[in-house]
């Protein structure tokens, strides 16, 4: 209200304790319980984000997303929950709309999902204590599926406002500015 930012502002502060949340619960996963809170306080701790989580920008978010994105990763893989893979790939789908350079983790996403079943497949051993690495063409569809479903607005925003499929709004407005 009134031009004051103070609310994008404490947005981004809780965006930043939710994030260190995320770091916190993947890292009782994953590490020795006494060294759980390390990551989390170290990213609290950090000069970046007390910058980042007190200026208008969205580095906050994209980091909250991407640590929820891991987070959920973590847990499907987990839980074998067709849902989980699903609400990865949203995730995947929101965290490229925030920044699109973060197109790139998707091919990535489906590697790492791959690598690890290939792994455990020929091993028979798990990793990171996951209890089995169930994946399936379907769960990595389910991925792409919700991925799909995040941007497809946006993909049929800017198919209407410039005419062609863009992924991006600068992408098409440097089209708009040619023809």
């Amino acid at each position: 209200g009134s031009g004051k930012l103070i609310f994008v502002q404490l947005l981004n502060v809780l965006l930043a304790v939710a994030t260190a949340f995320f770091l916190f619960a993947l890292s009782k996963e994953l590490l020795p319980r006494r060294l759980a809170g390390i990551p989390s306080l170290l990213f609290l701790l950090s000069p970046r984000v007390a910058y980042y989580s007190w200026t208008v920008l969205s580095d906050m978010l994209a980091a909250f997303l991407i640590t929820a994105s891991i987070f959920a990763l973590y847990r499907a893989l987990r839980s074998h929950s067709r849902l989980s893979f699903f609400i990865s790939g949203l995730i995947f789908g929101i965290l490229a709309l925030t920044k699109m350079a973060f197109l790139l983790f998707l091919p990535g996403l489906i590697g790492i999902v791959l690598v690890l079943k290939l792994i455990s497949g020929r091993t028979k051993k798990n990793l990171y204590d996951i209890a089995t690495v169930f994946t399936t063409p379907s769960r990595v569809a389910l991925i792409l599926l919700g991925f799909i479903l995040a941007i497809a607005p946006w993909l049929a925003r800017n198919a209407v406002q410039f005419g062609e499929l863009t992924p991006t709004v600068r992408t098409g407005q440097l089209i708009s500015e040619r023809t």
